[in-house]
């Protein structure tokens, strides 16, 4: 989602093939990341990457997302911890 943000933001174009891009990309990024904190950076520069996305934005996305990300990872950490 956030590639798909950063590319409306800054106007370009992704076409049909390269939204497929971003979804398989995160889909398999995630599968790695999943436990893992703050691994959500390591897979949007991964889907950054596949898309030739502009990694400098990744910053500016961090910023957004740290307030409310510091208020679910308690949440993720618990679920993660039972499901296991």
């Amino acid at each position: 989602m956030s590639a798909l943000f950063i590319s409306q933001v800054l106007g370009l174009h992704l076409n049909l093939g390269q939204q497929l891009v971003v979804i398989l990309t995160s889909i398999f990024a995630s599968v790695g990341a999943a436990g893992i904190p703050e691994a959500g950076l390591v897979t949007m520069t991964l889907v950054f990457n596949s898309v030739g996305l502009p990694k400098k934005y990744i910053i500016y996305l961090k910023s957004l997302i740290k307030p409310a990300d510091k208020y679910l990872f308690p949440g993720y950490s618990n679920e993660h911890h039972l499901l296991n």
